[in-house]
């Protein structure tokens, strides 16, 4: 996600924290605050499972759901600057 937003966006492939990725995409892509928090949510448990720790098969499924939600969104979403 950040080597394509950097192309797009003429920006610097400077490794940047998760957190200003996602609020620069959010941005670029005019995400709505359910996308974004489920964006987040979606983040929260990759990594939560990432490290080993313990996730809910429950919160699996719907960070799921929401993955695939987005994804559709995401695969129309326009990233060059205007």
């Amino acid at each position: 996600m950040h080597a394509r937003l950097s192309d797009e966006i003429g920006e610097s492939r400077v490794p940047k924290d998760p957190r200003s990725l996602m609020d620069q995409f959010s941005r670029a892509a005019n995400l709505s605050p359910v996308d974004k928090a489920d964006l987040r949510f979606v983040l929260q448990v990759r990594n939560q499972a990432a490290h080993m720790r313990d996730v809910e098969p429950s919160e699996i499924a719907k960070a799921a759901h929401k993955a695939g939600r987005l994804l559709e969104k995401f695969r129309t979403v326009n990233l060059t600057v205007r």
